[in-house]
């Protein structure tokens, strides 16, 4: 019980205490003036002035006490409505975060579907389920396996280019060998010039394009795709751009290549496993397949 109630709750006892005592006081004048009416009406004059202040302190103890007790339910209606809106709240919230990630996910795979549109290239989405970055190897696991129609060498595209190629396989899962890695190559051409090189990891979120004469013309910003002479690419996926320029020792150019996805931010990717397989083309070519 708060102070304020304490004060009130004793300030109504003294106040009973009082009234109790006048009513007797009451009763015995009733009686005594029944016997002796011409002493009645300055009796009761007196009486009024005397019991004025109590009545005027009971009527401002009832106020104020009921006023307590108004508050009281008031402030307790006001908790449980608040309490309801952030239940509410909570809730509008989790359903629009949702949404968003529904929204997020409904756009990259329209971006995927495009790719396969633009390439003529069947293939099937797959989820990253796990993310390798290392000093040995940079390389994703993918969600789709063998049992999906991939293979060893499938390559891997989300919206904004060329992402690797698969390098294992099982009948659930694959796992495709980032453009980053030290051991990835890519054979490449620019897209205006033609000048021609092999796109190689770095182990670091850049490339190096290799093997381009000091003769070619190549320039910062320039678009680096595939060539599909490599037999492991399809003709024409975007690697990424020209980031550096120096001349090269002898021979060739030093150019740097910032890839065009952005790998460690991967989620989904698209599987081309409508294009030709490593063997179907030595096939073509006449050769002996694996």
């Amino acid at each position: 019980m708060s102070p304020t109630t304490k004060a009130f709750v004793e300030k109504g006892r003294k106040a009973a205490g009082t009234a109790l005592a006048l009513f007797l006081l009451s009763t015995l004048l009733s009686a005594y003036t029944a016997k002796r009416p011409h002493i009645a009406g300055s009796l009761s004059g007196a009486f009024t002035e005397v019991l004025y202040p109590l009545l005027s302190s009971i009527s401002s103890l009832r106020g104020g006490v009921g006023g307590i007790w108004d508050g009281y339910i008031a402030l307790r209606g006001v908790k449980e409505e608040n309490h309801e809106l952030r239940r509410r709240l909570e809730v509008l919230e989790a359903q629009n975060s949702r949404l968003l990630e529904l929204r997020h996910e409904n756009d990259r795979l329209r971006g995927l579907l495009k790719v396969g549109e633009e390439t003529q290239l069947s293939g099937v989405v797959a989820d990253v389920i796990g993310y390798e970055a290392s000093n040995w190897v940079q390389a994703i696991t993918l969600n789709r396996g063998s049992a999906d129609g991939v293979w060893v060498g499938t390559a891997a595209v989300d919206q904004e280019g060329l992402v690797g190629r698969v390098i294992a396989v099982s009948p659930s899962t694959s796992k495709v060998l980032l453009i980053t890695d030290p051991t990835s190559g890519v054979d490449a051409i620019a897209q205006d010039t033609r000048a021609h090189g092999v796109v190689e990891g770095n182990g670091s979120t850049l490339c190096r394009w290799r093997f381009v004469l000091n003769d070619d013309e190549v320039k910062i910003g320039d678009r680096i795709i595939t060539s599909g002479m490599d037999g492991l690419f399809p003709k024409g996926l975007l690697v990424g751009v020209v980031s550096a320029i120096e001349p090269g020792d002898g021979l060739f150019q030093s150019v740097d290549v910032r890839p065009a996805v952005r790998l460690p931010h991967l989620e989904s990717v698209l599987l081309l496993t409508g294009a030709q397989r490593p063997k179907d083309i030595l096939a073509d070519q006449g050769g002996r397949a694996p």
